[in-house]
């Protein structure tokens, strides 16, 4: 009896290994990497992120980085579906791509990327800028003269002698009177006042020459004070309208290199959203499964209890009619050992409710859904491909492996962007101006309110203190350190996937073992039922061979989910497509 409660322990022991809620970890991104490797790839995804930076690719420019419907998308806060009944693996996972959370995040990281790639193409066009302005002064804008005093000294000037010609002229007299005024003569003569008329006359005047001699002439000292004067320039109010266009013609390779960069920012954004795809894939994969296996566990253990139950029957049956071997001892051990069954056996059907729990959760539903699988039992299907060949897909599948491809690209191009800062830079240049005042003197003139100009700029960096030439060598150094990361990886790679591939062996010569195992177990205790039926053994004996045949099918399936779940891993970790490893493609593979 001894024997059968450590073997009544076992089995409890196996059917507890059944993933439950508390184990749902998402799977490390390079699958058994050792730990200082994965550690070393961390540090250039940091910097290929930081790279790719929007400071870094256009530094002047506040852009808007994502379209109204992508964040109406994103921002609305949509309850998680709520779903009841049985689903397929295949099913489970359309759900999980269509509802887990994860999945719109990478996405924004997508538009971000084009986003910042749009950035850098725009600086290839000119800048065109365009300004408004109606400005009103609380005064008219004016310019004062002070007073100011000038002082004359005394001076003198002399006239030289001359000689003036006139010529031969006639001159007419206008007409003319005059007014005799009455008793002017003689008393009483003329009597009243008496107007006498002049006709005009003509008088000739002969030509003649009229002599002037010097003259001098003295100014005496002096001083002239101009009072302050207030001249108005414009009026308060003021309208103007500009126009500036820039256009840069020669950068030396700085406009390409951010291009480049934001090229692959996208891309490592894409190979983002294809781990986290992955990610997805493989935790609804190993839930379901795991769900899968809690229900054939618990299965087995309503089987193994009706046995034991059955067992019990016969037993009392045996105990109360005339059998001499079944005492009531062995009677009452045997109901004690079916009753702690019965206590353990409520574990696994909440091992059962946890795994669906899980489930749901990784298909990012509501709460309240309650998912069953479709599947009754954990298949098994043994790995055909070499270890090699496994390799030699990661390095072409892996998003892990191509974001350090491109982070390696990135660097180069950020060298050609530090080399560009020592090159000149040629721009063109023009602005146009228009403004409307009043008045139309002072600054108000025509010239001054519109005015256009344009013209070539260049900028040549002469002396920096060793700064570029810095920035060129830290380039340099970053990208000679990511690719000796590059090497690191590539064996961490390999490593990661060796380790699995020896896994999945490993499994599946014990699930050959297992399966002999759990044929003997069945054969063993059919015979010890034949046997207590004609009390040819104890009642211990039977209730060992049941559970002994319960241990070895519990074994067995743990073994087939042990082997899944490792395959739906080396899926992950090599970054297969994402149809082949849901099993939509074209084959109908099942995914694993």
């Amino acid at each position: 009896m001894p024997h059968s409660r450590s073997l009544l322990g076992l089995l409890l022991l196996a059917v507890s290994l059944t993933p439950t809620a508390g184990s749902a970890e998402s799977p490390e991104p390079v699958g058994a990497v050792p730990m200082e490797v994965r550690r070393a790839f961390t540090d250039p995804d940091v910097q290929i992120r930081r790279a790719l930076s929007p400071e870094s690719i256009v530094r002047t420019v506040k852009a808007q980085f994502f379209p109204p419907s992508l964040i109406d998308e994103l921002s609305n806060n949509r309850e998680a579906p709520v779903l009841d009944g049985e689903f397929s693996l295949r099913e489970c996972l359309e759900l999980a791509l269509e509802n887990n959370r994860k999945r719109p995040a990478s996405r924004f990281d997508i538009e971000m990327a084009e986003a910042q790639h749009r950035q850098a193409l725009a600086a290839y066009w000119p800048q065109i800028t365009a300004q408004g302005l109606a400005n009103l002064r609380s005064d008219n804008q004016s310019f004062v003269f002070p007073e100011s005093t000038f002082h004359l000294p005394a001076t003198s000037f002399e006239t030289p002698e001359m000689q003036v010609a006139l010529p031969n002229t006639t001159l007419t007299t206008p007409p003319l009177g005059f007014k005799i005024k009455a008793n002017s003569i003689a008393p009483g003569f003329p009597p009243s006042d008496l107007d006498v008329p002049l006709p005009p006359q003509q008088v000739p005047i002969n030509g003649q020459s009229v002599n002037l001699p010097s003259q001098q002439f003295d100014l005496p000292e002096q001083s002239l004070t101009i009072p302050e004067q207030e001249i108005q320039l414009l009026d308060r109010v003021t309208y103007t309208a500009l126009a500036d266009v820039k256009w840069l013609l020669f950068d030396g390779g700085w406009r390409s290199s951010l291009r480049t960069q934001a090229k692959r920012a996208i891309d490592v954004a894409r190979e983002d959203a294809r781990r986290t795809d992955l990610e997805i894939i493989y935790d609804v994969t190993r839930f379901y499964k795991g769900a899968v296996l809690a229900g054939q566990v618990e299965r087995l253990g309503d089987e193994t209890l009706i046995r034991m139950d059955t067992t019990l029957e016969m037993t009392e049956k045996l105990y109360k009619g005339e059998s001499l071997k079944v005492t009531r001892l062995d009677y009452t051990r045997s109901r004690t050992m079916v009753e702690e069954f019965r206590v353990r056996h409520r574990k696994l059907v909440e091992n059962r409710r946890l795994a669906e729990t899980a489930l749901v959760h990784a298909m990012g539903l509501s709460w309240k859904s309650k998912v069953t699988p479709s599947e009754k039992s954990v298949t098994f299907d043994p790995l055909d491909q070499e270890l090699e060949h496994l390799i030699s897909d990661a390095y072409c599948y892996s998003p892990d492996w191509k974001k350090i491809e491109l982070g390696l690209e990135v660097f180069e191009a950020q060298i050609k962007e530090q080399r560009s800062a020592a090159m000149p830079r040629i721009a063109f240049l023009a602005n146009a101006q228009t403004s409307y005042n009043k008045l139309d003197t002072g600054f108000a003139s025509s010239s001054n309110l519109n005015s256009w100009n344009v013209g070539i700029g260049v900028e040549l960096p002469i002396f920096t203190g060793g700064l570029t030439k810095n920035r060129i060598h830290a380039a340099k150094a970053r990208l000679a350190k990511l690719k000796e990361q590059k090497v690191l990886l590539r064996e961490g790679l390999a490593w990661g996937v060796k380790s699995l591939y020896q896994r999945i062996e490993t499994l599946e010569e014990q699930e050959q073992a297992a399966q002999v195992s759990e044929s003997t177990a069945i054969e063993n205790r059919e015979v010890h039922d034949l046997a207590y039926r004609n009390d040819l053994t104890e009642a211990a004996d039977v209730f060992e061979a049941q559970i002994m045949e319960a241990a070895a099918k519990a074994g067995l399936m743990k073994i087939r989910f042990d082997h899944t779940e490792s395959r739906s891993k080396l899926s992950s970790v090599i970054g297969e497509s994402i149809l082949e490893a849901m099993g939509l493609a074209e084959s109908g593979n099942s995914p694993q």
